[in-house]
């Protein structure tokens, strides 16, 4: 029992490791890279991170009028990364609904600890993806391309 223990306790250092020092984040980039895309920009990334978008945006890049149909009265006509995440990335987010906490974005902050299953920023490849897909849909109104998401995790890796 003590040495099962203590392997889970040594796998999961790695992973903290791992998570710390970019390997995640290399490997998604990495990928990105296989796809086809330029060489990533943090200054790029940064400037899509303060980006303010006026609602969804249809197929062509243009505001929706079916896609504003179903905006909430209360829903930020103007949004960024920002809205929910704030400024500084070293502290929590906050939802801007419903008010729950968002960990920091810096890989270099502690976690607020908001869900049980939360480890380090950036660690889990399949959640980078997930809330890339998430959060890009709301905040520019379609998916990100592979060199905008690239871009933003050349800017947050640095935070």
């Amino acid at each position: 029992m003590y040495k099962m223990m203590l392997f889970a306790v040594m796998l999961l250092g790695t992973s903290a490791v791992q998570a710390g020092d970019g390997t995640v984040i290399d490997e998604v980039l990495a990928g990105y890279q296989a796809e086809g895309v330029g060489s990533f920009s943090a200054e790029h990334g940064k400037e899509m991170w303060i980006a303010k978008h006026e609602g969804p945006l249809g197929l062509d890049g243009n505001p929706s009028g079916e896609a504003f149909k179903i905006r909430r009265d209360d829903e930020p006509r103007s949004r960024s990364c920002q809205t929910c995440h704030g400024t500084d990335l070293s502290l929590p987010g906050k939802h801007w609904r419903t008010g729950k906490l968002i960990n920091p974005m810096s890989p270099k902050a502690k976690p607020v600890e908001v869900d049980e299953d939360d480890g380090p920023r950036f660690s889990d490849k399949a959640k980078i993806e997930k809330w890339f897909l998430r959060n890009c849909k709301w905040t520019v109104g379609r998916e990100c391309t592979g060199q905008e998401k690239g871009d933003l995790l050349s800017f947050l890796r640095n935070q």
